[in-house]
């Protein structure tokens, strides 16, 4: 009946199905269990193959669950049959859920049973259908874990016999081969992706106890059937499933507790280290064949030894030594290798990735350089390649373990400092790949910190690696994140024009104009690129226009030394000294602050002295913080030149590699020519800016700075402030005065010490008496007097300018600082015996105040000229100015006779009509002369020649008596006028060029008198002209005879024209 196809039978062949199982227990009282399990095998048989699928797996699992199946010589003659339906349905993956109940419950009989024939029927039958069912099977699918538990169960359950019975069974070694990958291609699925979820530690760990025990069958079965001939695939799927084994995160014991690591070793003992003893002598069975594997095993091998297991290290670590040695040994060519750098290589590449997932430690690093360097030194042709390959993987773990244990650090500047340490290493043993991939990290890290700089700095470094070449991109530097890019000047342009941005965007825009400059001959000369070349040219002229309008926005950053004393740091800051570069407006509160907010355990040293042993040595953590000046190196094409000022306040604080501070050798020392100083002076090991904010020191200097010595560079100091400001007021007219205010105060009315007046003691006989032998002694005395002077004379500049911007509520505080300033003068030139001129500010009251205006917009005779009054050398810059036509500039040549001049006259008496002369000559040459030549003739002079006029005088009746008298004479020392050189040369500029009057010169060569003055009625008294009005004639200020008149009052300050004299009555 169970033959029939037709569907009239369907019915009753499926009640027949569902019913049949249910009267074994009667008919087994009337039968023999034997013939009635042979009429049930029949019975199956009969049915066709594709009818009633799920209703004969149901029959047959309650076939298993049947008394008959209980009985052994019944289940030999039922379990084949069974088998036989089950491994046709999983061929066509019909009926798995059954087919996995049936076996299930068989795989849990056969576990009570223990009955080997059984078994062996099952593992003849099923094992490899199984096998390859779960290969076939969606892993996603919760079904899959039905059939890895049957195949663990026949797995763990097969003895070696079994074992062995079942590879003879094989009748190829290419059959054998097949069933040989599929299991260990499952195993090694298994193993990777997990079929239970992670909480299920008891059936993972009993899992992987039954891959053990079977990996090593099947590693037995390998090395025998497969060794010779040899078989490179089945040998390195071995070993790759074995090594993805034993370094598994199920069996890293140290994350459990202590007391389930001790009941998991009790249970199943450590089976890492198991499997790495076989991996070891499957490894040394391979003979002649290692070089196969050399250097594609090196990362799994590598991979092994770094598991937390020091037997296992042990055993483990020697298989390097062996592969180096077999590379070592290769034949090649014309003879034996004699070096091992594919094993070196793949060594360095591998340990960069895993010890920055978490592998590895210190421990690991020692066991490595100790083993291969005694393995080394056994081998004489090696020991020498051997001794540098483990300091070198030594210094290599170095870094790297610092790099992981702050890789997930908060601080960001402790990664970036880890992976320059890096990025030098792997520039030291050229190995460019991992070079590029860590140039990567650090410019990312600098960009997330907005450090916009050190980040185009960090991708020139990469660009720096590439030629402008149309040859394909190196293997070594290909990056991911550039894929587009297929040559290296596709690639060079691309990282250029993201340097560019950076360095725009943090406001270093000389680098950016550098780049600019090689892109665009590139783009020129060989790309012909011209549509490039517009726009990279118009981004060109963005930054230069940014260097000279822009001044304002790029705050010049401060430099700070930075000790870290104390073994409490990580490994690369321990007793080790940095010069950091702090971020804009950060002064040394803030940045200790934040240096403090990062080490929040670290204490502050108060001194300056190196520490002791108590603290270098402790294991607490101490910083000594201290700003450092940047010591600038002008730049040999700025040398000679005159260079625009915001031009050179870059190279101030920029590209410096040198930096100093000083400080006092004896605290407890008040005498000002007995302090002398301790200066400091510190090279770093790169130049600012860089691929950091911060380098460490390589070298230190200590000198002794004499008291003399350090007054000169306070003045200059001082001066150089003074002027700087002075330019910036005349430059912009609304800007605050509150820097000034500050300086000028400070200066004038010091309010801890004498200020300038400390220093009268190196003027004094018994100083230059003490001192006669000492070298230069005279210069720098003379020095310091000049400098002295010149401090006079932008004090005077520095407090008009400040007169002008002052508010209503600064007006006191100008009065007082006025009155202080002429008090100043006096005591200088008592005390110090230097003679400023034009002490007071009386004569400037009288002053219009329109001269001081045009003397600021008069190139010639400027006022803000006198800033630049510092004796220098020619490297050291003057300043000039034309604040309507262009920028302030930098003079770097020093004319040295105008600064002879200006130091050995303290007082200067020349002819007027001389003076005139020299000032209209040097108003003719004003566009082409330096600052300096200009500033010459700017200081203040005192006129007290008698002066007389060319033409005779009128008689006294011919006299016009309706003038007013004059109220200068002749006897008159001309220094009461106040005039200066600077509107002496802007007034006779001006009477030069736009009046063409002659000068007093030009009338006495030819002969003929001046002409007489128009007339008016009261005379100028103000000494000031317009733009417009020619300069007073000479003949206003000759002598005269005595005048009926009174003369008129002096005009006041707010420029009220005094009233007209009455004019009384005319002579009978």
């Amino acid at each position: 009946m169970m033959r029939y196809k037709t569907s009239r039978t369907l019915l009753v062949q499926g009640a027949a199905l569902k019913y049949m199982t249910t009267t074994i227990p009667h008919i087994i009282t009337i039968f023999s269990p034997l013939e009635l399990s042979k009429l049930l095998v029949e019975f199956f048989d009969n049915m066709q193959p594709e009818r009633l699928s799920k209703q004969k797996m149901k029959s047959i699992n309650d076939l298993v669950h049947s008394e008959l199946f209980k009985r052994t010589d019944c289940r030999q003659i039922l379990l084949p049959m069974i088998l036989s339906h089950t491994a046709v349905l999983l061929e066509n993956e019909r009926e798995m859920e059954g087919c996995a109940m049936v076996l299930n419950d068989i795989m849990d009989i056969f576990y009570h049973t223990r009955n080997e024939n059984d078994l062996s029927t099952m593992i003849q039958r099923m094992l490899r259908t199984v096998i390859q069912t779960v290969i076939r099977m969606d892993w996603e699918k919760d079904l899959v874990g039905n059939f890895v538990a049957v195949m663990m169960a026949i797995l763990s359950q097969m003895t070696e016999h079994h074992y062995k019975i079942y590879i003879e069974s094989f009748p190829y070694r290419c059959d054998l081969q097949d069933f040989l990958t599929e299991i260990l291609m499952v195993l090694r699925n298994l193993i990777t992706k997990n079929v239970y979820r992670d909480d299920w530690n008891d059936m993972i760990l009993l899992q992987n106890s039954i891959i053990l025990r079977a990996l090593r069958f099947f590693a037995h079965t390998i090395n025998d059937e497969f060794s010779s001939p040899f078989l490179y695939e089945l040998w390195n799927s071995f070993f790759f499933c074995a090594v993805s084994f034993l370094t598994q995160e199920p069996l890293q014991l140290e994350k459990f507790s202590a007391n389930k690591r001790t009941k998991i070793i009790s249970r199943y003992k450590d089976m890492r280290r198991e499997m790495g003893f076989e991996i070891r002598s499957m490894w040394f069975n391979l003979g002649q064949n290692k070089s196969s594997f050399i250097p594609g095993l090196v990362g799994k091998i590598l991979e092994m030894t770094l598991v937390p297991e020091t037997e296992l290290r042990k055993a483990t670590i020697p298989i390097f030594f062996d592969m180096m040695q077999c590379e070592f040994l290769q034949v090649s060519g014309r003879g034996y290798k004699h070096n091992f750098f594919q094993v070196e290589n793949q060594i360095i590449t591998e340990l960069d990735v895993l010890v920055e997932g978490g592998r590895g430690d210190e421990q690991y690093m020692e066991l490595m350089y100790e083993t291969l360097k005694g393995l080394f030194e056994k081998n004489k042709y090696m020991m020498q390649q051997g001794q540098v390959f483990v300091e070198m993987i030594r210094k290599l773990l170095q870094h790297l373990l610092e790099y992981r244990s702050i890789i997930r650090d908060e601080v960001k500047e402790h990664r970036m400092s880890c992976i320059v340490n890096l990025l030098n290493f792997y520039q030291e043993i050229d190995r460019q790949e991992m070079y590029v991939r860590y140039l990567h990290k650090l410019c990312d890290l600098h960009l997330d910190c907005d450090n916009y700089t050190e980040a185009a700095c960090a991708l020139m470094q990469y660009a720096k690696l590439l030629q402008w070449s149309c040859d394909p991109i190196p293997p070594m530097l290909e990056s991911a994140k550039y894929h587009e890019c297929k040559t290296q000047s596709e690639l060079k342009e691309k990282l250029y024009c993201e340097t560019i941005k950076y360095f725009e965007q943090g406001k270093i825009w000389e680098k950016g104009i550098e780049l600019c400059k090689e892109l665009a001959n590139q783009y020129e000369n060989e790309l012909f690129d011209y549509e490039n070349l517009s726009a990279l040219l118009k981004k060109q002229a963005d930054l230069y226009d940014s260097i000279m309008k822009k001044e304002k926005d790029r705050h010049p950053p401060e430099y700070f030394r930075v000790a870290y004393y104390g073994k409490g740091y990580p490994s690369f800051l321990q007793n080790k000294m940095y010069i950091h570069r702090g971020k804009e407006y950060e002064r040394l509160s803030d940045f200790s602050a934040r240096l403090q907010t990062m080490f929040p355990n670290a204490e502050l040293l108060k001194t300056l002295s190196t520490p002791g042993e108590d603290i270098t040595l402790s294991n607490k953590q101490y910083l000594q913080i201290n700003a450092v000046n940047p010591i600038q190196d002008l730049k040999e094409h700025f040398k000679n030149k005159t260079v625009s000022e915001p031009i050179l306040k870059y190279y101030a604080v920029n590209e410096i590699q040198k930096f100093s501070y000083s400080r006092r050798l004896d605290e407890s020392v008040t005498d000002v020519k007995d302090m002398w100083l301790e200066r400091t002076i510190l090279v770093t090991s790169h130049p600012f800016p860089g691929i950091l904010q911060w380098f460490p020191v390589v070298s230190t200097e200590v000198v002794k700075v004499s008291p003399l010595e350090t007054a000169i560079e306070t003045l200059e100091g001082t001066n150089k402030k003074l002027r700087t400001l002075i330019d910036q007021h005349n430059k912009d007219s609304n800007l605050r005065p509150d820097a000034l205010t500050m300086l000028l105060n400070g200066v004038v009315d010091p309010a801890v010490n004498k200020g300038i007046l400390n220093y009268k003691e190196f003027y004094s006989s018994e100083y230059l008496k003490v001192n006669d032998e000492k070298r230069n002694i005279t210069e720098l005395v003379s020095k310091l007097k000049q400098l002295t002077l010149n401090q006079g004379i932008l004090l005077r500049e520095a407090l008009q300018v400040h007169k002008r911007c002052a508010s209503e509520n600064l007006k006191p505080l100008q009065a007082h600082m006025e009155q202080r300033f002429s008090e100043l003068c006096i005591l200088i030139e008592k005390e110090c015996g230097i003679r400023i001129a034009d002490k007071g500010f009386t004569s400037s009251v009288k002053r219009n105040q329109s001269s001081l205006s045009m003397a600021s917009r008069n190139s010639s005779g400027s006022v803000a000229g006198m800033s630049d009054v510092n004796n220098t050398s020619n490297s050291s810059p003057t300043i000039r100015s034309n604040p309507t036509m262009r920028s302030r500039s930098i003079s770097c040549v020093q004319v040295a006779n105008a600064n002879q001049e200006r130091s050995n006259s303290l007082t200067l008496t020349t002819p007027l009509k001389n003076i005139i002369k020299r000032a209209s000559q040097v108003s003719d040459h004003s566009s082409s002369t330096s600052s300096s030549q200009r500033n010459s003739a700017e200081q203040l002079i005192e006129l007290n020649e008698q002066l007389s006029t060319k033409r005779p005088p009128r008689p006294d009746p011919e006299r016009r008596n309706s003038r007013p008298a004059s109220q200068f004479r002749s006897d008159q020392p001309l220094s009461l006028l106040n005039i200066s050189a600077s509107s002496l040369c802007s007034n006779t500029s001006t009477n030069t060029q736009e009046t063409s009057e002659p000068t007093s010169d030009d009338s006495e060569s030819s002969g003929e008198p001046p002409p007489l003055p128009e007339k008016q009625a009261y005379a100028d008294y103000t000494n000031t002209v317009g733009e417009e009005s020619p300069i007073i004639p000479q003949r206003m200020i000759t002598k005269t005879g005595q005048k009926n008149k009174p003369p008129p009052p002096i005009p006041v300050e707010e420029e009220i024209l005094p009233p007209v004299p009455r004019k009384p009555p005319l002579p009978r």
